[in-house]
């Protein structure tokens, strides 16, 4: 990725902005963690926290031997964990692709997963933007479970679209896990009164 091409296209666009991926650098990363953690009125992270351990086992009912495990936009792979835990009760080794901009945040991450697993699992980090990382797991010899996260909802609608057909395969199995939750109806006709 061009970050200078990246940077000067989001400035000189009307309205400006930079990209979401640019405050993702180790300290971006860390600083996006506490967020999630410590933020009481943030509830996204959590009720998809709460949904993935409650249905999990449902979501994986094909067979993950010789699956590969891909994670875009990996961050500090919480969510990813319970999948690899689930895998692994079934299988001795699974290899897993993390995709992430920060390079040195993906480093402390794979690191981390290093030490929990250790030869159980095989972390292949791939430290880029979606296209590059895209770009190598079509590489991959065996089929994919490929997950996305909230990170694309930073993504522009149409380049959702495009990204996600350069993901498609035949051979892989994607799961898109992205929760859109509301309250409750009173706080739904506020959001809906707002112009």
């Amino acid at each position: 990725m061009d970050t200078r091409k990246e940077l000067l296209d989001g400035l000189k666009s009307t309205p400006k902005y930079i990209p979401s991926w640019y405050r993702y650098d180790k300290e971006g990363s860390r600083l996006n963690d506490m967020c999630l953690q410590e933020n009481e009125n943030y509830y996204f992270h959590r009720c998809e926290l709460n949904v993935l351990k409650a249905h999990l086992s449902s979501m994986l009912t094909f067979d993950t031997e010789k699956t590969d495990l891909v994670d875009m936009g990996s961050g500090n792979c919480q969510k990813t964990r319970l999948f690899i835990d689930n895998i692994l009760q079934n299988h001795d080794k699974l290899t897993f692709y993390p995709v992430d901009i920060s390079h040195e945040f993906l480093s402390d991450t794979c690191r981390q997963l290093s030490e929990e697993y250790a030869e159980k699992l095989e972390i292949k980090p791939i430290p880029a933007d979606y296209e590059t990382g895209i770009s190598e797991i079509r590489a991959c010899i065996h089929p994919k479970l490929i997950l996305w996260f909230g990170s694309i909802q930073s993504l522009e609608p149409d380049d959702q679209i495009r990204k996600l057909q350069l993901l498609r395969s035949s051979d892989d199995r994607t799961l898109l896990f992205d929760l859109q939750y509301r309250h409750n109806t009173e706080q739904r006709r506020g959001h809906e009164g707002i112009q």
